[in-house]
């Protein structure tokens, strides 16, 4: 490759890097709204004086859920992904147990059970294959001196005037 095409793919990469990581910040917040709504059913279960042992389970859960959410914000990164996954997926082997439970102890299974851990157990499985996309995407990931240097890069361009500087684009 040429050096100028050397410089296209490396801004190309890190520009869509940028992009992924604002992606995985903005979904980090999702999951704290969702460790909130979990929080939220874990005490309706409380109130509904269900088992101790599985309302402590479900509001652990969702205090996983919620550190899951605080890393993706705090510090954004494709391996996030993988940690909503399992979070996902601890969530969706507890609604589907405590549903196996309740038929082999004779009753129906419960609808709401059931499909609750039918979507998170779909959701646990994309977040998976969206990470295996990404490792596949972004094999040599820019460092953080290429990030920096592109943010850099990215402010002198907003902050320039095309019209005192000659050098600067106008965009």
């Amino acid at each position: 490759m040429s050096d100028e095409a050397t410089m296209r793919w490396r801004l190309q990469n890190v520009a869509a890097y940028r992009e992924l990581r604002r992606g995985v910040q903005r979904s980090g917040r999702e999951n704290i709204l969702y460790a909130l709504i979990m929080f939220g059913f874990a005490y309706f279960m409380h109130r509904a004086n269900e088992q101790p042992a599985l309302v402590l389970l479900y509001a652990a859960l969702a205090g996983g859920e919620l550190f899951v959410g605080l890393v993706k914000w705090v510090i954004p990164s494709a391996e996030g992904l993988i940690l909503d996954g399992l979070v996902l997926l601890a969530f969706a082997a507890l609604n589907l147990g405590r549903e196996y439970l309740r038929f082999q102890n004779g009753a129906p299974p419960m609808t709401t059970g059931l499909f609750l851990g039918g979507i998170m157990l779909f959701f646990a499985v994309g977040r998976f294959r969206a990470y295996a996309g990404l490792r596949k995407l972004f094999a040599e990931r820019p460092s953080s001196e290429h990030i920096a240097w592109f943010d850099d890069l990215v402010r002198d361009i907003l902050t320039s005037d095309p019209h005192a500087d000659p050098l600067a684009l106008d965009l």
